[in-house]
């Protein structure tokens, strides 16, 4: 009797197990598939800081369904976005939209861009929503391979690199002689009195740019804490330098684009080092991920104008 009653028990529960597949299989089979398909790639998954990536959001989608709008673009509070063109084409009897976003980071670490949204209205009129997949892109230092593990939402200030911690140990020893000269230059900019040039003679590049860093730093700038403001003029004179000296687009090009502009032209032995550094440092400060001391901002001045010296056809260097 026992026994009778175990097989009812086995035979009841493999019945039930059958069915409950069935239906299952039953309800899949029934469910109506998504007639808007979403994906969306990036160009790679691992990018330079400050270097533009472009995420591909593409909308597939029958001709009777009318794509309303997509929101594809990446967290502004994080990311900038550079430029962002729509397109649209058929492909296969399927109206295909979607959207070429270039963006570029000035944090370290790993992100997600969270699913594109795509709004839409179907062959009966009714407005519908479907999201598209996540997309992760790491964030890697110019100056150093990140080492963050966990993903971000905001990044915070990051440490001063050690090599600009050496440039201010090396430069201890000169720091009075460079705070003289910057009190010299500002009590004869507040005097009013320009600098007199020999009659004929004519401002180099060198010069001028010269001139526009030492203006930058008698400004009023830094002492009303606008370091963003004083760092981007302070990258605009030097990225406009390079661009009239070696003939390149700088000033509206990445710190890694320029440097890769710089290697096919001749350069003195260090500079390419030199301008990577000047300029990576400048980027740091303008984006608010590292707030230099009075004392590293006089180090990054003097950085600079001996960039530009260094950069000076042979010529022109004595006048300097």
């Amino acid at each position: 009797m026992k026994r009778a009653i175990q097989q009812v028990l086995v035979t009841a529960g493999l019945g039930l197990w059958l069915l409950t597949g069935l239906l299952r299989t039953a309800c899949a089979a029934g469910a109506p598939e998504e007639p808007v398909r979403v994906k969306a790639t990036l160009d790679r998954a691992q990018m330079t800081i400050g270097d533009p990536l472009t995420l591909t959001v593409t909308v597939e989608a029958p001709p009777q369904i009318k794509i309303l709008a997509i929101q594809a673009e990446p967290d502004r509070r994080f990311f900038e976005i550079r430029k962002n063109d729509a397109f649209k084409r058929t492909q296969d009897g399927f109206a295909v939209t979607g959207q070429k976003i270039v963006f570029t980071s000035f944090g370290l670490g790993d992100y997600v861009l969270e699913p594109a949204r795509v709004d839409y209205r179907d062959a009966s009129g009714q407005v519908k929503t479907v999201y598209g997949n996540k997309v992760y892109v790491t964030i890697q230092s110019v100056i150093g391979t990140s080492t963050a593990k966990d993903i971000h939402d905001a990044k915070g200030v990051v440490s001063m690199p050690r090599r600009y911690v050496r440039w201010l140990i090396f430069s201890g020893a000169a720091l009075a002689v460079f705070v003289t000269a910057g009190l010299l230059i500002r009590r004869r900019l507040k005097s009013g009195k320009p600098v007199a040039l020999e009659p004929g003679m004519q401002t180099t590049l060198e010069q001028a740019a010269i001139s526009k860093l030492n203006e930058l730093f008698d400004s009023p700038l830094l002492r009303q804490g606008k370091y963003r403001e004083y760092f981007f003029t302070f990258s605009e004179i030097l990225r406009g330098y390079m661009e009239k000296r070696f003939l390149i687009l700088a000033v509206e090009s990445t710190t890694d684009e320029i440097m890769k502009a710089l290697r096919d032209k001749e350069t003195p032995a260090g500079f390419l080092n030199h301008a990577r550094e000047t300029l990576e440092a400048a980027d740091l400060a303008k984006f608010a991920k590292w707030k230099p001391d009075p004392a590293e901002v006089l180090q990054l001045n003097q950085s600079a104008k001996s960039l530009i010296e260094l950069a000076a056809p042979r010529e022109a260097r004595h006048g300097i």
